[in-house]
């Protein structure tokens, strides 16, 4: 799909006007003309996603390849086909006529294949239902009245099949294109009322309250779906209030007592929801949850008491009143079979409403808002590949107001999505960083979102306050590093572990890992100085020969470490470097042996990432003999955590790869991150990131001796050893999960004892300003704490569904 360009006038639609250059496009292709001018995005159209790729030439084959006159023709119908409604200079209904035309001097060679783009185009391209339904509506007027029933049919195979594989995004679009055909009198809204009844009768068996079975005549599979999740109910009963916008006017017009029936169902399904469990989804905590399903049905019960108006949709088709309302052939629909639910069935998880700026910036109806929050979702998932494609799109929506206030606040919302975004944080990092550059509106709107967000950060969800940071660290390091940093010098009067003052000091340890300190020095005021951290260095503990905390005494190790530490400096052979850890060992204590090890390893790796890695992997066999119970797995962690105690980032990525070498195991850190030693780092980002990197590794471990076992279904001998192995690894992941949540019950534990301890008239803000022990067990503290164990429930609760009956003993 092409994208909507961005010097609209404010007050006109995007999606109306054309450039002399399309409206040749379609008399060059009537001419047999060849266009060589063509943009990348007209090429090999991906009618599975609705992405573009750029392989080949025009031609749709290898430059190498002879011309083939059909397949060019083919290419130029699919450019015809995605492009329409694009912006240009002659009018929408012009160009709509003038395809209309084409493509039925076409069918006789491409009818088939007409027909699979036109309905990947329909699935993929969330603006554009109206034009296509428009489309098909002139050609049923003339004598492509198979061809249209034919899409028709197509349609519902297609919708079937996106029900089937929990592809929802293109479902919904299906959907709102049987309004659209409705619409234009394609087919019968009785039809269209079956469709959306089928759907419905989903909801019936995915509440623990019973309904009343509607009337409907479908074939739908409610009746094998019982034991269904909520979720699955909630999915399909987004699907009809989603299209409802675009045709309930139509409905309310030719069969308004059906339409209240519909919205009668909706409603009954609604009442009886649970919704106990919204807050765990709740993005900021100083607001009443709302579920987008229940804003949703709110906005449609808007539009339908102001009587079914939107003004977003485009409507090509009152153009063409006159011609439509000729004779025309009305097609019917084959009934909706709607696949049943199964275990492996996955349904999108409740979402709550995320709104930043105030409802008085809102200069719309309610539904608007939700069509142009749909879209760019929409926009979003389809061009996550293509991200400068997209933001064209989502500068151009057909809509006759701004809207840049929604875009801000949406591309945030999906940014903060809970239980996980939908992308990586990096993708909308991009977004955001391409839509300041190309709309002047909209750094405006975003330095007052980021204040808000900032304001309120007390109130984020902890981890999506840990995503914030991430995600601004990189957004400003594509700005070189400005920002209104006088406005947050107020950080500096709160206590150490206030939200607002960890989010500040954070954000400075994220963009050190994106730069260097003297850099980010000389970004920062130095009134904000106290809270950038000191610049990363190794912390070699044998360097001197008597001991840092004991002058007096001999430093335990140093004389070995100086000569280990030249021999891999020297790169000796690795036989001459075992063999003097080998004679070390009769020295020295083991546990001691390990942490020079460990030390004079990370020493000679100090010079950047690469070297450390591969130093790891030189002396990766001297690792593995050498820590071999426990204990000495905990000594080469806290070695790391010593070594490098001024870098987090380091950290967070030894672990990592030691894990990946299995030097250590997930256990072995778990138990050091709930040591008594580690307790005040709780409020710190880097704390939850290895542990949520050492949970990850252990599932993608099982899953992959999953996927092997499947592999392996017919070699008797492989697979029984790939199924040991496999058993292994889930009872490793069991232990880990027991112990993770045992631990969090013992710091807990630990917290409350110390607020007992406290008297009634002690201050535990002045406490936690003051004393050690208290700013360990701070308001902010358990904040944190809590906050991250929620967010573990939430992003691993299908893993943990095996694991509930024995944590609950």
């Amino acid at each position: 799909g092409g994208g909507y360009r961005n010097d609209r006038p404010q007050g006109s639609r995007s999606g109306g006007r054309y450039d002399d250059h399309h409206g040749q496009e379609y008399r060059r292709h009537s001419s047999g003309g060849r266009d060589e001018g063509r943009s990348d995005r007209d090429r090999n159209y991906n009618r599975g996603r609705g992405r573009y790729s750029t392989g080949g030439d025009e031609r749709g084959g290898s430059r190498d390849q002879p011309y083939d006159a059909a397949q060019d023709s083919m290419n130029r119908l699919t450019s015809l086909l995605v492009r329409i409604g694009d912006k240009t200079s002659s009018t929408l209904e012009q160009n709509i006529d003038a395809l209309a035309i084409i493509l039925e001097a076409e069918l006789h060679k491409h009818g088939d294949s007409i027909t699979n783009v036109l309905v990947s185009a329909v699935e993929a391209l969330p603006t554009k239902a109206p034009v296509y339904a428009t489309l098909l509506a002139l050609m049923n007027t003339s004598k492509s009245q198979t061809f249209v029933g034919e899409i028709v049919a197509e349609s519902v195979r297609a919708l079937e099949k996106r029900l089937e594989s929990c592809q929802f995004t293109e479902a919904k679009l299906l959907v709102r294109f049987f309004m659209e055909l409705a619409n234009v009198h394609i087919i019968q809204p009785p039809a269209l009322i079956s469709l959306l009844d089928a759907l419905l009768d989903q909801t019936s068996s995915s509440s623990s309250s019973s309904s009343s079975s509607s009337s409907s005549s479908s074939s739908s599979s409610s009746a094998s779906s019982s034991h269904a999740p909520q979720e699955r109910g909630d999915v399909y009963t987004f699907l009809v209030l989603a299209a409802l916008p675009w045709g309930g006017a139509e409905l309310a017009r030719t069969h308004p007592e059906e339409l209240a029936r519909i919205m009668e169902r909706i409603q009954a399904y609604m009442a009886r929801r649970n919704t106990d469990t919204l807050h765990i989804l709740t993005v900021l905590a100083d607001e009443d949850p709302e579920d987008y399903l229940t804003t949703l049905w709110k906005q449609v019960n808007s539009q339908r008491d102001d009587k079914w108006v939107s003004t977003v949709p485009l409507k090509p088709s009152t153009s063409f009143e006159s011609r439509l309302a000729a004779a025309a052939t009305q097609h019917g629909v084959p009934a909706l079979r709607v696949p049943p639910h199964a275990p492996a069935s996955r349904y999108p998880p409740a979402c709550a409403t995320f709104r930043l700026f105030p409802s008085d910036m809102d200069q719309h109806r309610p539904i608007d808002r939700f069509v142009i929050e749909d879209h760019i979702v929409d926009i979003m998932y389809f061009f996550n590949a293509g991200h400068r494609e997209g933001v064209k799109f989502l500068l151009g929506l057909p809509t006759p107001f701004p809207y840049e206030a929604i875009l801000v606040e949406t591309v945030l919302s999906q940014l903060l999505k809970l239980p996980v975004p939908p992308f990586k944080e990096m993708y909308y990092a991009t977004l955001l960083i391409d839509l300041l550059k190309a709309n002047p509106a909209i750094p405006m709107l975003f330095a007052r979102a980021v204040d808000t967000l900032f304001t309120r950060v007390k109130h984020v969800d902890v981890e999506c306050v840990d995503r914030l940071v991430s995600w601004f660290a990189v957004h400003l390091s594509n700005f070189d590093y400005n920002w209104e940093w006088d406005d947050w010098q107020g950080v500096m009067s709160f206590v150490p572990d206030h939200p607002q003052r960890r989010f500040v000091e954070d954000t400075f340890r994220h963009m050190m890992r994106l730069s260097y300190h003297e850099r980010i020095s000389r970004a920062v005021p130095e009134a904000l100085l106290p809270l950038l951290p000191p610049a990363p260095a190794p912390a070699f503990k044998f360097a001197q020969a008597h001991d840092r905390d004991h002058p007096d005494q001999p430093n335990l190790g140093h004389a070995q470490a100086t000569e280990l530490l030249g021999m891999m400096r020297a790169k000796a052979p690795i036989t001459n470097i075992n063999a003097f850890v080998t004679e070390m060992q009769s020295v020295i204590p083991p546990e001691k042996c390990s942490e020079v090890v460990v030390h004079c390893l990370l020493q000679a790796g100090a010079k950047s990432f690469s070297h450390l890695l591969n130093s790891i992997e030189r002396y990766l066999q001297l690792f593995n003999s050498l820590v071999r119970s426990s204990e000495q797995r905990q000594a080469v962690i806290l070695s790391v955590a010593e070594f490098w105690h001024s870098s987090q980032q380091h950290v967070v990525i030894l672990l990592d790869k030691l894990t990946t070498y299995r030097v250590i195991d997930s256990l072995s850190i778990v138990m050091w991150l709930f040591s008594p030693a580690m307790l005040p780092h709780f409020t710190r980002v880097y704390v939850w990131e290895i542990l949520r990197n050492t949970i990850d590794k252990t599932l993608n471990r099982v899953r992959a001796l999953q996927a092997e076992v499947s592999a392996n279904a017919t070699n008797t001998d492989l697979r029984v050893k790939v199924e040991t192995n496999l058993d292994i690894a889930q009872r490793e992941q069991k232990q880990l999960f027991l112990t993770i949540f045992q631990k969090f019950v013992d710091v807990i534990g630990e917290y409350r004892k110390y607020r007992s301890s406290l008297s009634e008239d002690e201050d535990e803000d002045m406490l936690s300003a003051q004393d050690g022990e208290a700013r360990v067990f701070s308001e902010f503290w358990l904040r944190s704490t809590l906050g991250h164990f929620k967010s573990l429930g939430r992003r691993y609760h299908r893993d943990l569904a095996g694991v509930l009956p024995a944590i609950e003993a």
